[in-house]
């Protein structure tokens, strides 16, 4: 492994295609953020430093001051909106996500949107389903 062999790697659950392995955790919180001016009415430039090892970012951006935003698991947000309801952000890179903190017996709704450095994929919805437990 001393030569961060990507075999090795690999098989460990790390990107198979670099041998680096020197940072493979959490990305660190987003720094300098701010907004700019762009030239398109109705839009906003949001600027920021990334950690080095993020392969993106996840954006949530609202105009009523009672919506509150939290983590509320490895990779998920809890949107809570102004009279109480819960939206879930979930940030996922598998085929298979698990949809974390639903309550027993609630109908949910998701939407799916894939990304890449290029952009969103059309958005696609399952059918709802009620959560067994």
């Amino acid at each position: 492994m001393a030569q961060g062999d990507a075999l090795i790697v690999a098989k460990a659950g790390v990107n198979g295609t670099s041998g680096n392995t020197t940072r493979t955790g959490i990305p660190g919180e987003p720094e300098n953020l701010k907004f700019e001016f762009a030239p398109g009415a109705g839009d906003i430039f949001l600027t920021r430093e990334v950690d080095k090892i993020a392969m993106g970012s996840v954006i949530v951006t609202f105009t009523d001051p009672d919506i509150t935003v939290v983590k509320s698991a490895n990779t998920q947000l809890k949107i809570t909106t102004a009279d109480g309801k819960f939206i879930f952000v979930d940030v996922v890179t598998v085929i298979k996500a698990l949809i974390q903190s639903q309550q027993k017996k609630s109908e949910i709704m998701s939407v799916v949107a894939n990304f890449n450095p290029n952009g969103l994929s059309p958005i696609a919805s399952p059918t709802p389903a009620v959560v067994p437990r």
